[in-house]
């Protein structure tokens, strides 16, 4: 008995089909993997993802503060007045100033108007006297408001009670503002009790428009013997 035999034409038709089926699945496995641009040339476009970063807040530069002062048209600023030993404020000096050697400014008696006024410095040495023949000297400064020396100024001393101390000489302040006196009181010499004296300055030209004056007590306790 004979074994049947094959059909040629179906039998290559099988093995046709039996070989694409891998060539399928090969060809579906390259399509899934990715390619480089490079290599397909065509363009590849990669998304980014969004990122956020976080706002800092920016700090302040310090800045330079300009203060300006503004005055009032047709006033004068205003400043306080310096005391009697300060020195006098830059600026434009008054009529006559003079610069001494110590860096102090003098100036004279006839440059002190309103509203400056004079000032006194006055040191008597001692204030207490154990006898009425014992020397006191009285130094005394002229100065302004302003704090200006003056020179020039009229300065007299004198007692209140009328002849209490032996009568001095008025002087005219130097280019410091200085005047010295010698004071001797006049009193018996067991006499205890007080004296006071007045020291003045003013200008000559004007003595009540630009004058000053200071009371100045001395005691007089002589030692019992």
């Amino acid at each position: 008995m004979n074994a049947p035999s094959l059909n040629p034409p179906r039998f290559r038709t099988a093995i046709r089909i039996l070989w694409l089926v891998p060539v399928a699945a090969l060809g579906f496995v390259l399509g899934s993997l990715p390619h480089s641009a490079a290599a397909d040339g065509l363009p590849t476009t990669v998304p980014s993802l969004p990122v956020t970063l976080p706002t800092v807040p920016s700090l302040p530069l310090p800045t330079a503060t300009t203060t300006t002062t503004t005055t009032p048209t047709g006033s004068a600023p205003t400043s306080p007045a310096p005391a009697a030993s300060d020195p006098p404020a830059t600026g434009t000096a008054p009529a006559g100033a003079l610069r001494l050697s110590d860096g102090a400014v003098s100036i004279p008696v006839t440059s002190v108007r309103s509203p400056a006024q004079l000032v006194l410095v006055v040191s008597v040495r001692p204030l207490t006297i154990r006898s009425t023949t014992q020397p006191v000297r009285a130094n005394v400064q002229v100065r302004d408001t302003r704090g200006y020396l003056v020179r020039g100024a009229t300065v007299a001393l004198r007692s209140i009670a009328a002849g209490r101390i032996v009568p001095v000489r008025q002087q005219s302040s130097a280019d410091d503002g200085r005047a010295a006196f010698l004071i001797r009181v006049r009193a018996p010499a067991s006499w205890r009790g007080s004296v006071s004296l007045v020291v003045s300055a003013s200008d000559a030209a004007e003595p009540k428009g630009v004058a000053v004056s200071r009371r100045v007590r001395l005691t007089v306790a002589p030692r019992r013997g």
